[in-house]
């Protein structure tokens, strides 16, 4: 095949193609849109557990109830866990809460941090990673 071409290309000349691919956009968008469900999974299984823990403690015989209300559930960005503490007003509910957790001499432990802090760590990914998806794909 023969032929010619009256002008001649120059270093200027525009892409015979240009702009995005659309699917770019889209994975843009699906990525932003995870990062942000992961998030806001985190923060919701957060607040559950923080109220499942408070409702053990209120319901507990051992002496938690009164501290239920002060007990806090967040997320470690550095451990990427759920923290499990208790927010107390004085030295006298801090030794409370020590002495509830760990016992002492004359009171037994009731791990009741430690042991729920355990039992959520094996679920916790796969309970986000469920959420998440949900709240991508425009669910709750």
């Amino acid at each position: 095949m023969t032929g010619s071409s009256s002008t001649q290309p120059s270093d200027s000349s525009a892409p015979l193609l240009k702009g995005t691919p659309e699917f770019i956009g889209h994975f843009e968008s699906l990525i932003s849109n995870f990062k942000n469900a992961v998030a806001s999974a985190i923060e919701q299984i957060a607040k559950e557990e923080q109220e499942s823990i408070r409702q053990t403690a209120s319901a507990s015989d051992a002496g938690w109830a009164d501290l239920s209300s002060q007990i806090t559930v967040q997320y470690s960005d550095e451990d990427k866990e759920l923290k499990y503490s208790v927010a107390t007003k004085n030295d006298t509910e801090a030794y409370k809460v020590q002495t509830l957790e760990f016992g002492d001499e004359k009171n037994p432990a009731t791990g009741l941090l430690r042991s729920r802090a355990n039992r959520s760590r094996d679920g916790f990914q796969d309970r986000v990673t469920e959420l998440a998806h949900k709240i991508a794909m425009g669910g709750k």
